[in-house]
């Protein structure tokens, strides 16, 4: 396999990571890293002998250095006796792949309609006007060809805007961009007001233990905007305050529904933000049906609680949490990821089920 272009590290994630690490065994992970992405494969060998052998050796130490460090090292690999798989790895080597191929497509459909001097449905940029309404009448399954990029309208109606199905249950997905989130932009802030390295950890890690993830991230962007003279007494008193009013996303949904409201239809920084980046009212339809799924009873979050479960989708939704599209500029258009192609047929087969 060719080597990949680039290698997403996240620096907050690593260092949070690996901070038990030495470092002899920082470079040995390294280099075993840097070794899995080039080859675009997890290692593999006919004996547990033969690949700690070459384990040793891709991480540049002798076979007795390298049982020193292996123990450490485990904990980061799905072991077995014959192969250790990184899937972390695995899912963003999947979505370089599935980039560089829609990439390709999307560059031949582009030639194909030149050639033809026509366009499709499929093809369509976002710069269209209010006089393009083909797209906008079409549902999420018309809007990807052969591979193609999904692309549509923003200006669709936006009454039944967010009107999705109710969830099925998921395989987990990982929490690693909420994790960097959290310590990418909450030390700082607390660095930045003498907080000791330690103490801003440990008050995060508290703020993780208390509140999970996502609620995390809506906290620490509350606290960057309101600037207080003492982070740490602010985080405390919030992840105090909070721990009795937060909700499960059904909770939530149930009194919703007993006070007439809708989850989200017309909240506005959602409908501002979507508009400011033409995202196409179907993407953000997908994204929505795709944050019930995991976060109802049934789902892989279902045990997390908010106090505010419309922010906390408009954050996921704003920072890309779910990564099920992204922005291909040689194809001028959004552009579903390999999750997303799941999200969206599990969510038309949900409705095919109920047709």
């Amino acid at each position: 396999m060719a080597a990949l272009p680039y290698m997403q590290l996240y620096v907050a994630d690593y260092l949070a990571d690996t901070a038990h690490l030495s470092t002899v065994e920082h470079g040995a992970y390294l280099l075993l890293i840097f070794n899995y992405w080039q080859r675009g494969e997890s290692f593999k060998a006919r004996d547990e002998q033969t690949l700690n052998r070459r384990l040793a050796s891709v991480a540049r130490l002798s076979n007795e250095e390298w049982m020193s460090v292996r123990e450490n090292l485990a904990e980061f690999f799905d072991v077995t006796e014959t192969e250790w798989a990184h899937h972390r790895i695995d899912r963003d080597i999947e979505v370089v792949n599935a980039k560089s191929n829609q990439a390709s497509m999307a560059g031949k459909a582009s030639a194909k309609r030149r050639a033809n001097e026509r366009s499709t449905d499929v093809e369509r940029t976002l710069n269209h006007t209010e006089a393009d309404t083909e797209t906008d009448s079409k549902p999420t399954s018309s809007l990807r060809s052969e591979g193609e990029q999904v692309v549509a309208s923003p200006k669709a109606d936006q009454e039944n805007l967010f009107d999705e199905p109710e969830p099925l249950k998921a395989e987990p997905q990982s929490d690693d961009s909420l994790v960097s989130a959290i310590f990418a932009e909450g030390l700082p802030l607390m660095l930045e007001a003498k907080v000791s390295e330690k103490s801003a950890r440990s008050l995060l890690g508290r703020l993780r233990g208390k509140l999970g993830d996502l609620e995390a991230v809506v906290v620490i962007e509350a606290m960057r905007r309101e600037k207080p003279l003492d982070p740490s007494a602010w985080l405390s008193k919030v992840i105090n305050a909070r721990q009795d009013t937060r909700q499960t996303f059904a909770e939530w949904a149930a009194d919703c529904k007993a006070r007439g409201e809708k989850l989200i239809a017309g909240y506005q920084p959602v409908l501002d933000y979507c508009e400011g980046i033409d995202l196409p009212n179907e993407l953000m339809n997908l994204a929505w049906s795709e944050f019930k799924r995991q976060h109802f009873e049934g789902g892989i979050y279902a045990d997390k609680r908010s106090d505010n479960w419309r922010a906390a989708f408009r954050i996921g939704l704003e920072r890309g949490y779910m990564r099920l599209w992204y922005w291909d500029k040689a194809a001028n258009a959004w552009c579903l990821t390999t999750q997303g192609l799941q999200a969206q047929a599990i969510t038309e087969a949900k409705e095919r089920a109920a047709a």
